[in-house]
């Protein structure tokens, strides 16, 4: 299976997915960042048994230079994203380990802005008012993951 031009390969798998999998991804020419499952129920209108997943502003040259500790909402790259398991499945995505989630590893709230202007929630339920970070209100394919990649990538500095 061919892995899109944004990403360098890492292992493919089908194995179920749990709220604290952390996982690794490789942008082409960069450090690999790191990400985490926060919830496997998330609900894009019709979409259901989504993953909602934050992506950190944390690289390193080697998938054994993570330190857990650095993995903080205050260390996000992007604001939270809603995706399936394709990234997994295509070898985007490589689950690195498992580690349960404390009440300090998540937002207080996670909101989502529609093309309407509208906000929701991670399950699809309208919010009154927006809460930062917000997100983008869909389903994120992994080509739009690495286009907004490409375009911050650049720009930000990464620990």
């Amino acid at each position: 299976m061919e892995t899109p031009e944004y990403f360098e390969a890492l292992k493919g798998s089908r194995k179920r997915l749990l709220a604290g999998d952390v996982f690794a991804v490789k942008p082409k020419g960069h450090d690999y960042l790191f990400g985490r499952v926060i919830r496997t129920d998330a609900r894009v209108v019709s979409f259901t048994n989504c993953f909602l997943v934050y992506l950190y502003s944390v690289s390193a040259k080697n998938l054994n230079q993570l330190h857990l500790s650095d993995l903080t909402p205050k260390r996000l790259l992007l604001p939270p994203l809603i995706i399936n398991r394709l990234p997994w499945s295509r070898g985007i995505f490589m689950t690195v380990g498992n580690f349960p989630i404390d009440r300090s590893d998540l937002l207080e709230r996670h909101c989502f802005k529609s093309h309407e202007g509208r906000f929701f929630d991670e399950d699809s339920n309208q919010l009154s008012q927006p809460y930062e970070p917000v997100g983008i209100f869909g389903l994120w394919s992994y080509a739009a993951l690495g286009e907004a990649l490409s375009n911050i990538l650049p720009k930000v500095a990464l620990q």
